[in-house]
This record gives C-alpha cells, sequence and structure tokens, in this order.
C-alpha cells in the first residue's frame, strides 16, 4: 500500500492493515508534516515506483510513521512553557518598575533642583554640567565693578556691588567669593567675604564691599558669585546654636553654681556699712517724719 505525504508529495510503502479505518496520526520523515491518514488516504499503484522504493517482505520497511508523544510528555513540555512565558513576564515587570522609578527620580531631580541644591551644594556642579543652572541663595547679584585701589594704606582689589532677594519670603544675604584671573584664565587668589545684615526682604537689595589686600600684579579679571559652601556651613552653625543666641554675649553663671566669681579690681575691697552721726546733714531726721528702727535687746 502506498501513502502519500499531502505536504511535501513524498511516497511511502505502506503494510496492508497498518492504517486502521478510523485513522491513525503520522508524520512525513521528509518534511516533519504530521496529518490523520486513514485507509482512504492509500494506494495500491505501483508503476511509478522504481525498485529502491518497493521493499520485499524479508527487508524490514523504514518507519514512515511516526507517533505522537503520550499525553503525560506533552503536560510537561506545555508547563515548562508555560512556566517559561511566566518568568519572562515577571522579568518584564521588575525592569519595567525600574525605568520607571528611575523616571521618577530623573523627574524629581529636574522639578526639585533647588531643594536638592540646598541640602547638597555639591551638586550644583553637575546641574550646571547638564545646562540646568540652580541659584539656591533666591538671591542675585547686581551692578557689580571692581578695580584697584589703596585701603588702609595698603594697595587693594575693591569689588563692590548689591544682593536682591528675587524670591516672595524672607533670604538671609549670601557670603560672596570673589576670585582672581591672570591673562592665562589661571586662578591666582580668592576670597570669600560675608555679608552682614539682617535677612532680605522680598526684592530688597544689600550693598557688599569686598577688599582683596596685596592682589598680585598679573591680575586681569575677577569674578563674584555666591559661596554655597560657607552659605551651608552658616545654616549649620545657625542650627547648632541654642535659640536667643547673640554672637559674642557672654553666659551668666545660674544662682547656687560652685563657679568661681571674677576676681576683684586690685585696690578694691569690701567695707563694712555704718550709721552715719546724729549731727551729719545727711543722717535721716527723727523727729517728725522717719524715726531709727528699734535696736534689739
Amino acid at each position: 500500500m502506498i501513502l502519500t505525504c499531502p505536504q511535501c508529495a513524498t511516497r511511502y510503502f505502506v503494510r496492508e492493515g497498518s492504517i486502521p479505518e478510523d485513522g491513525r496520526n503520522v508524520r512525513c520523515a521528509s518534511c516533519a508534516n504530521m496529518w490523520r491518514a486513514t485507509a482512504a488516504d492509500l494506494t495500491v499503484d505501483l508503476s511509478e515506483l522504481s525498485q529502491e522504493d518497493v521493499y520485499s517482505d524479508a527487508s524490514p520497511p523504514p518507519p514512515p510513521v511516526v507517533e505522537e508523544p503520550p499525553l503525560p510528555t506533552r503536560i510537561r513540555e506545555k508547563a515548562k512553557a508555560e512556566r517559561r512565558t511566566r518568568e519572562a513576564m515577571a522579568a518584564g515587570v521588575v525592569w519595567a518598575v525600574l525605568c520607571a522609578g528611575f523616571a521618577l527620580v530623573l523627574v524629581g531631580a529636574v522639578l526639585f533642583r533647588v531643594q536638592v541644591v540646598r541640602i547638597f551644594p555639591a551638586t550644583a556642579g553637575a546641574y550646571a554640567a547638564v545646562r540646568l543652572p540652580v541659584n539656591p541663595t533666591g538671591l542675585s547679584l547686581e551692578q557689580v565693578q571692581g578695580g584697584t585701589g589703596l585701603s588702609d594704606g595698603r594697595p587693594s582689589m575693591i569689588i563692590s556691588g548689591m544682593e536682591r532677594n528675587v524670591e516672595t519670603e524672607y533670604r538671609p544675604p549670601a557670603p560672596i567669593r570673589v576670585a582672581l584671573f591672570d591673562k592665562a584664565g589661571r586662578r591666582v587668589k580668592e576670597q570669600v567675604s560675608q555679608v552682614e545684615g539682617a535677612p532680605l526682604q522680598p526684592g530688597e537689595t544689600r550693598a557688599f564691599t569686598v577688599r582683596i589686600f596685596d592682589p598680585p600684579i598679573d591680575v586681569a579679571e575677577f569674578q563674584v558669585e555666591f559661596s554655597l559652601e560657607a552659605l551651608d556651613a552658616n545654616r549649620k552653625k545657625t542650627q547648632h546654636e541654642p535659640r536667643g543666641h547673640v554672637a559674642g554675649a557672654k553666659r551668666l553663671p545660674l544662682r547656687g553654681t560652685t563657679a568661681t566669681a571674677e576676681p576683684a579690681v586690685e585696690g578694691s575691697h569690701p567695707v563694712e556699712a555704718k550709721p552715719l552721726p546724729s549731727n551729719s546733714p545727711y543722717a535721716l531726721p527723727t523727729e517728725g517724719g522717719l524715726r531709727p528702727a528699734a535696736k534689739e535687746p
């Protein structure tokens, strides 16, 4: 009997009775096509077959029919495929969460960059590198000018200007950093000066003057900016000081403490108080007015 593959038209010799009446699942050994073969698919025309395609009864025929794998094997393969699918989905969810978290961190770092720089002043350089400059002081520098001159009889570089509060709330004055550069652009000297005074109201300005004594003779230009490091140090110092503390104030000893008193001024000694004589013009009157206190027996 001849069985022909419907996919590639390869024909096989099948023993009579190998294909039952209700059919059988077979697979082509040439193209791996699987189909349900029935007795109606068998033919007996041997005219087109060569001698190599016809096998005698003594020789074993090739295995043209491959049965489907048993049911437990298919179940295990399906379970493995489902497990791989779940693992891939879990990995995808983890990567999606990580990417979303990273995106949120980037968005927060951009939206709240002022607060970030106020907490970590060193990040101001990183924001400036990506063209997102941050001004955590809330102040602006205006009318900055400078030149050489004499201060207290010494040659000096004198830089002046104003700080303006550009926000809607009070801002303390920020320290000023002045850097001097030579013609090659090298920094030759730097000085940080504090700007004293009460916090600035919104829109208020505060003048400052920085004097750098004995500047190098090869100074070609100067740069004025806020010193974020000094500003952060001032804030930390203010946070650690007790409320109501005044710089330079002397703490008085509490009553009852065993602290030693300060030494008296040389030449001063305690003097015992004595009553004035009755004929003294500074004595209290004894009649018609105050009376002296009665002495105890």
